[in-house]
């Protein structure tokens, strides 16, 4: 089949399995979006507060690929040396299609997933890794977990990665991708990652947990294999910058009705804040800031 692995993200995440039978899994608990004709926009006890509508997800897919663009691939390069990853190691969307030998399982707390456009080697698990993730130890080479910042809380996160380490065989990598929310740029655009950092500590998350990354995963008994900090300056042009402000605006636009409340803006007022987040990260030199650091688990505990 492939080395393993398990992906966690705030989009329908992927998890591959050397054999079905090392991860038991319980395949009653499996859904697909064919199930419902649109998809949620809230879950009752979720911590997760950005919407679940389409305009989201086309946010969250785009977005993958502006990851991938800033971190210059899908696994870190230290991470990638010590995986067999010429054997089938690869997630979710072209990363599935591209190593069809692999069996693809992605996990999220809303029952939406694609059927007609999916990989055919790819299946969805509903699951909630705040309540433990539903595989046995030692199952993965490699667990992923990227852009839980607006899903996990604080006290959450050692828990969590702890279970990832569970769930690694002796060997297996942990790789995990946050954003650093700080204070920048002017105008519009300051005022978007001042709300989006407001409402993030008003639920008890923490907006710079990209920061904290290598710490926890340290806390955890891991080696830290690669650690990589990235800085994008808006006011410059290419392709990268125009991903990740269609990202930022988008993310203004999807959480309209959260935001409009936070910021106190509303109607036409809001319109024109949307209108004004491009020009005013160009103007005001806002930079964006994310994190991605591997680990190792040590191959005897």
């Amino acid at each position: 089949m492939g080395t393993s692995v398990s992906r966690l993200q705030r989009k329908p995440s992927s998890l591959l399995p050397v054999q079905e039978k090392e991860c038991d899994i319980d395949r009653s608990t499996l859904t697909t979006s064919s199930q419902h004709s649109d998809p949620p926009t809230s879950l009752e006890n979720s911590n997760y507060w950005l919407p679940k509508t389409y305009e989201e997800q086309d946010r969250l897919m785009g977005q993958h690929f502006a990851i991938k663009e800033l971190f210059g691939g899908n696994v870190l390069q230290n991470a990638a040396r010590v995986l067999p990853l010429d054997e089938g190691v690869m997630v979710l969307d072209e990363m599935a299609t591209d190593y069809p030998n692999c069996e693809v399982y992605g996990i999220d707390i809303y029952p939406t997933y694609p059927q007609t456009i999916r990989p055919p080697n790819s299946v969805f698990m509903l699951a909630d890794a705040i309540d433990g993730l539903p595989f046995a130890d030692n199952s993965f080479d490699l667990v992923q977990v990227r852009l839980m910042v607006a899903a996990f809380k604080v006290e959450d996160w050692p828990r969590v990665i702890a279970d990832c380490v569970r769930i690694l065989k002796p060997g297996g990598v942990l790789q995990m991708i946050e954003p650093d929310y700080r204070d920048s740029g002017g105008g519009a655009c300051q005022l978007l990652v001042r709300t989006l950092i407001q409402v993030c500590e008003q639920r008890g998350q923490n907006p710079r947990i990209g920061s904290c990354l290598e710490t926890l995963m340290r806390r955890a008994g891991l080696l830290i294999l690669d650690r990589m900090a990235r800085e994008l300056d808006h006011a410059h042009g290419g392709k990268l910058v125009a991903e990740w402000t269609y990202d930022w605006r988008s993310i203004a636009a999807t959480s309209r009705p959260l935001f409009e409340q936070t910021i106190g803006l509303s109607g036409d007022k809001y319109t024109a804040f949307l209108k004004d987040i491009e020009p005013s990260m160009k103007q005001y030199h806002f930079k964006s800031f994310g994190y991605a650091v591997t680990g190792r688990k040590p191959m005897v505990l």
